[in-house]
């Protein structure tokens, strides 16, 4: 995707043209000068610029961030009475970088609309997309959604729109390509899941560690984690760098105390990020 400003401003490429009379623009993450020539990202309503590499970088976290579509479902009648489906709009939240198989999966775990029957387009007339195409969405975007494959759900009886056979050879044809469809979508969510695992096992942060005072002294550490460690992994390295292996203790970010057994990524921490630690008759902190 596009990399994006916190205000969700789409970054334009630009190359800086540079000027005898203007200060030098600088990168807002990284800090490097974005002197003439060089290529950078910009949002020029609200000033912010990237170097290329940070943009580049920006652009690749946006892959891993969640989104939010409506899944637009027309109303269609169903060959027996009380077999059609309503018009509906649903809303899915899905990470930006995963498929179209994968969005699938989550309709079919949200409002139980099998994963063989369902058919999403980018359009109302558009062509059905295949498991393995990327999402290539943004929040807020609206998916297409028909329900049966047109045939089981969209009238006409068992023959006709059913199968090229018609009758009840084309309603076994249509279920084995929506069951084939499904393995598809199935494996394709599979390999996606293990790859980002993977890439977790590789990402790296680096978090700023709070001790909070009161009736000790405050003390700070820096630890580098990778992102698919849980909670519980970074509070022990926490205690053996602060000398604190003997206290009940917990780690909380903004405001919140984080869950033992869950991975540093899915709680929100991101490289940068400052993590209190705090024991149970500590009060609540917020960062």
């Amino acid at each position: 995707p596009a990399p994006t400003c916190p205000a969700a401003h789409t970054l334009d490429a630009k190359t800086v043209a540079g000027s005898w009379f203007a200060s030098c623009k600088t990168c807002k993450r990284c800090g490097a000068s974005l002197s003439a020539g060089v290529q950078r990202r910009s949002c020029k309503a609200c000033s912010y610029h990237l170097c290329a590499a940070c943009g580049d970088k920006r652009a690749e976290e946006m892959l891993s961030e969640e989104i939010t579509l409506t899944v637009y479902r027309a109303a269609q009648p169903g060959i027996l009475p009380g077999m059609g489906v309503e018009e509906d709009a649903l809303q899915v939240a899905i990470v930006r970088g995963a498929t179209l198989g994968a969005l699938k999966l989550k309709i079919a775990e949200l409002y139980s609309v099998p994963v063989l029957l369902q058919v999403l387009r980018r359009d109302a007339d558009g062509t059905p997309l295949g498991n393995q195409e990327p999402l290539r969405y943004d929040d807020g975007d609206v998916v297409y959604l028909s329900v049966g494959g047109g045939g089981l759900f969209a009238g006409g009886g068992l023959g006709g729109p059913l199968g090229v056979g018609g009758g009840a050879g084309g309603l076994m044809e249509m279920m084995s390509r929506a069951a084939a469809d499904a393995t598809e979508a199935l494996s394709g969510a599979l390999e996606e899941a293990a790859a980002r695992a993977r890439e977790l096992e590789k990402t790296e942060y680096t978090l700023n560690v709070v001790l909070l005072g009161g009736a000790r002294p405050e003390k700070r550490c820096k630890l580098t984690v990778v992102a698919a460690a849980r909670v519980q992994e970074v509070l022990d390295m926490v205690k053996l760098e602060l000398d604190i292996e003997d206290e009940a203790l917990y780690l909380e970010f903004a405001g919140e105390k984080l869950p033992p057994a869950a991975p540093v990524h899915m709680v929100g921490l991101r490289d940068g990020d400052t993590v209190m630690v705090a024991a149970p008759e500590d009060s609540k902190s917020s960062l």
